[in-house]
């Protein structure tokens, strides 16, 4: 088992659409395990959160799971790469240090 606090960053690449894909409570246990295994003010980087094309929505949904468990939402960058179309949310973890 992975202890808490165990990483200063953790990477989702491509593999978040599957996870909304599968429902509210597994995107919900994702983010508040990003979270657990995070150290103080460690980073997560979401790389595609959905495959739904709404931007808007995906920023709020992003916003709103992270909220509650204790991330914060530091950057939403649509088409942060040149070569690729994807959409890059960064998170830092707002665990006391």
């Amino acid at each position: 088992a992975i202890g808490d606090g165990a990483y200063d960053v953790v990477f989702a690449v491509d593999s978040f659409p599957y996870i909304v894909n599968a429902g509210p409570v597994t995107v919900a246990s994702t983010f508040a395990e990003m979270h657990r295994v995070l150290r103080p003010t460690g980073n997560a980087f979401i790389f595609n959160y959905s495959y739904q094309g709404d931007e808007k929505g995906d920023v709020a949904d992003v916003a709103r799971y992270a909220r509650a468990v204790g991330l914060e939402l530091v950057s939403s960058t649509p088409h942060a790469f040149r070569h690729w179309d994807g959409h890059v949310f960064r998170l830092r973890s707002a665990k006391p240090s």
